[in-house]
């Protein structure tokens, strides 16, 4: 960076679009898609003169008029009873006789799309010839400002899912690394941080919510439509440490050109935070915390250059 030497910094906004992607519509999407499909051809057919009890519409056939994903039975004498009686007493709002329901089926499509967005900075500073030796300091962070996906089936409104936070998208991660060294020595420290996250597999009611006068660490997250009650996984900052010394041509036969370095991963044995998000229920989420599931753990390694 001009005017401080030994400090640079960095910047990147970064923005991802992706379109048809693969997707699955759930039920009661089908269900309204097909409810949708049926409505619409009633209105034309009463609109053309067709009483309602003579309007087909093709249960059972080929010829369905619902969703080609929904399959029905073909009607029976009792169907078109239910559908006579409720027909008689909703005149002004009639419902062509359909067949019960055999199956649904929900094929992946190409019908979704996201939206990921946002900030990678850094900041680097390197102190040169120090009475202690060479120092680099260096930190990295990343913040995640959106992350949204959208199911835009055929027939009903598109459905919003907003990414944050669950399945361990953090706002925030960030990397700090402090690095010596001095003659044949070196060492360092990294210091590695997760924002907090929500267990999108652990949540509850507004009801509840409010009655436990809306505690911290249940937090209401808005997506999909509606509003979601979530537990909140706190952040979680971890260290390894590291020593080494390098045996330089002044040594002995024995040591030159050896190499020892010492490492101890999660120095603080911080254990993973309890999570139920995980996909095959280890009680933490692997895509935030496994690099923590073994605790602490040193690691001593002996190089030797022949």
């Amino acid at each position: 960076m001009p005017g401080i030497d030994g400090l640079s910094l960095t910047a990147d906004f970064w923005k991802i679009d992706r379109v048809n992607l693969l997707g699955s519509r759930s039920t009661t999407q089908t269900d309204e898609s097909d409810r949708a499909l049926l409505t619409a051809y009633t209105k034309a057919q009463l609109a053309a003169g067709v009483p309602i009890a003579q309007i087909d519409l093709g249960s059972g056939t080929a010829n369905y008029k619902g969703d080609p994903n929904i399959e029905r039975f073909p009607l029976t004498a009792e169907d078109r009873a239910s559908f006579t009686a409720y027909n008689a007493a909703n005149p002004n709002n009639p419902i062509a006789a359909a067949g019960k329901i055999f199956a649904r089926y929900n094929p992946f499509l190409n019908l979704a799309s996201s939206e990921h967005q946002g900030v990678d900075f850094g900041v680097q500073y390197e102190l040169r010839d120090t009475d202690f030796g060479r120092f680099v300091v260096s930190s990295e962070w990343a913040y995640l400002k959106r992350s949204v996906s959208v199911l835009a089936p055929a027939n009903i409104a598109p459905t919003e899912n907003n990414g944050l936070l669950a399945g361990g998208a953090a706002k925030w991660r960030g990397t700090t690394n402090i690095n010596w060294s001095n003659g044949g020595w070196n060492g360092g420290i990294g210091i590695y941080y997760v924002g907090k996250t929500h267990d999108g597999n652990a949540t509850t009611t507004e009801t509840i919510y409010n009655s436990l006068n809306q505690p911290s660490y249940i937090e209401p997250f808005f997506t999909a439509g509606r509003t979601l009650y979530r537990r909140v996984v706190d952040p979680v900052t971890s260290y390894n440490l590291t020593v080494g010394y390098r045996f330089g041509d002044e040594s002995s036969e024995w040591l030159r050109n050896t190499r020892v370095r010492l490492s101890v991963v999660n120095l603080t044995n911080e254990e993973p935070p309890l999570s139920a998000s995980g996909s095959d229920n280890f009680g933490y989420d692997p895509s935030v915390s496994q690099s923590l599931l073994a605790g602490r753990s040193w690691m001593l390694q002996i190089t030797r250059k022949f």
